[in-house]
């Protein structure tokens, strides 16, 4: 099988070189490895012309115009011609056996969509901050959010009409969202060696830590957009489900510490779209105590409560005072 690694590059000309050749390095062979260049402003840009020349799997292509994480993503998901898709992200790295291991489990099944791994999280030291390590594929499916560290079998992303949003607005889990609503059969790998590295200068540490303009509106319409995939009962409830938790992770993953005005625009902005294109939201089962959960306790938590709040009239009041605090780890990024 032939396997389409797609990374996305911006402003990574320290890390690039790292990413690249643990990807060189595998044992499974047959790759073509697509470097999308998202208009970086360093030398990413000069240091891609000169890795394309170490190997003939090396694909090299250069964005016009910025289209945010996502949106790289997605133009190497065009170029790609494989039968199945690992995205990774291009500051991290992984182990020589990696995706061979993913593959073998792709063989066993070929009836799988997506094949999650595990993960190890490398802090801004160098060294081992935690390891992610799933308790079976259920949960692994339902709480890893990230493109990264999962093989797509690329016809089921096309015969579902699957791509990510463009802009800065937190793709993984508006992505991860829309792969869930379409129900994939998928297996969990047992590889801990997708590395995780904090970066404090990517754009999950700095651009998506205040409301960018435009961000909100392209993450409603990409949640419209998806309407035209729940065309069930199960899968609108779904979809409203996870544009409930889309809102909620904006909010408190970009209003933290950014003023009481600007919280409270977004927060109506945010409720106005909810109350319009997802009434639902309000009474939906899976966040309900009394749905069995396979999220994340602490985002389960947030959402529970962010609803509770709501129904009281009281989330805006405290969105504003979270708004004015540091407040960030009240809601993980992995």
């Amino acid at each position: 099988m032939l396997i389409s690694v797609v990374i996305p590059c911006y402003n990574v000309e320290k890390f690039i070189d790292k990413c690249l050749n643990s990807i060189l390095k595998q044992t499974y062979k047959n790759l073509e490895i697509i470097l999308y260049d998202d208009c970086s402003e360093d030398k990413t840009n000069e240091i891609l012309k000169t890795l394309q020349k170490k190997d003939g799997r090396i694909k090299v292509y250069f964005g016009k115009e910025n289209a945010g994480p996502g949106g790289a993503k997605n133009e190497g998901l065009k170029r790609a011609t494989g039968d199945y898709v690992l995205f990774i992200d291009s500051d991290d790295y992984v182990g020589k056996t990696y995706i061979e291991e993913m593959v073998n489990v792709a063989l066993k099944n070929p009836a799988l969509d997506i094949i999650t791994t595990n993960f190890t999280k490398i802090d801004q030291n160098g060294k081992i901050a935690y390891i992610r390590d799933y308790k079976n594929s259920e949960v692994a499916l339902w709480q890893k959010i990230t493109t990264w560290g999962k093989l797509f079998k690329r016809e089921w992303l096309t015969s579902n009409t699957l791509s990510l949003p463009y802009g800065k607005v937190l793709e993984d889990v508006l992505f991860h969202g829309a792969c869930m609503i379409v129900n994939p059969k998928s297996e969990l790998c047992h590889n801990q060696e997708y590395y995780y590295v904090f970066n404090s200068h990517s754009i999950s540490h700095t651009t998506l830590n205040q409301f960018k303009p435009g961000a909100l509106k392209q993450g409603q319409e990409y949640l419209i957009s998806l309407k035209n995939i729940a065309k069930t009962e199960e899968k609108e409830e779904l979809l409203s489900y996870f544009a409930f938790q889309y809102i909620c992770w904006h909010l408190l993953k970009s209003g933290n510490n950014v003023g009481k005005e600007a919280m409270e625009k977004e927060y109506d902005q945010a409720f106005s779209f909810l109350e319009i294109e997802f009434p639902k939201f309000k009474k939906n089962r899976y966040i309900s105590i009394f749905h069995p959960q396979k999220e994340r306790r602490i985002i389960f938590f947030v959402m529970y409560n962010t609803k509770i709040l709501y129904k009281l009239h009281l989330a805006k009041f405290f969105f504003k005072i979270y708004s004015r605090v540091n407040l960030e780890k009240l809601w993980p990024n992995l």
